[in-house]
């Protein structure tokens, strides 16, 4: 028995190891190198499939985008993009379709109340946090024709950020 468990595992090693498809970095995840992607693909792609205008910010260079999919705002796709910012902080932008308030309950399952407003330029940001432990705040900017959700684990001027170069961009795509 312990043969054949021994022939099984080197047969995976080899397999998995030719393919190219698996990495080992013996420092811990926060110290290795960030994964990129392309997020300005993404949102040329995702503007195709949605039913409104998406934007695709232009952000400092220390700003590294490592994530960018697409998930659902109460029930309705919605592309999401994130941001590895100066390596010590996370910043995730949304773009929704789904009016403010339905965007906010469809963020997530934690409940959220609304704590305040401020500026960004012209655009007037919403903010809704939760008394729950680890609920991030999620910011809430509306463009007219979008919502841009912004949340993570970063300074408020992170987000704002965000908020002011979705903003500028101009529309991406024929939407």
């Amino acid at each position: 028995m312990l043969l054949s468990l021994g022939a099984i595992i080197i047969v995976m090693v080899l397999s998995v190891g030719f393919t190219g498809m698996c990495s080992f970095n013996k420092d811990s995840a926060e110290h290795g190198p960030v994964r990129e992607v392309d997020p300005t693909t993404f949102i040329e792609i995702e503007a195709g499939a949605m039913n409104f205008p998406l934007h695709m910010p232009a952000m400092p260079e220390d700003w590294v985008a490592n994530s960018a999919r697409r998930t659902a705002i109460a029930g309705e796709p919605a592309p999401a993009i994130g941001w590895v910012v100066r390596k010590d902080s996370y910043v995730q932008l949304i773009q929704t379709g789904v009016e403010a308030e339905e965007a906010v309950k469809g963020f997530d399952e934690h409940p959220r109340e609304q704590d305040g407003t401020h500026q960004v330029g012209d655009i007037t940001v919403t903010s809704y946090s939760s008394d729950e432990r680890g609920v991030r705040p999620v910011m809430v900017a509306d463009l007219g024709t979008s919502r841009l959700l912004v949340s993570g684990a970063a300074p408020e001027e992170d987000f704002d950020a965000v908020i002011a170069a979705t903003a500028k961009a101009p529309v991406v795509g024929s939407n």
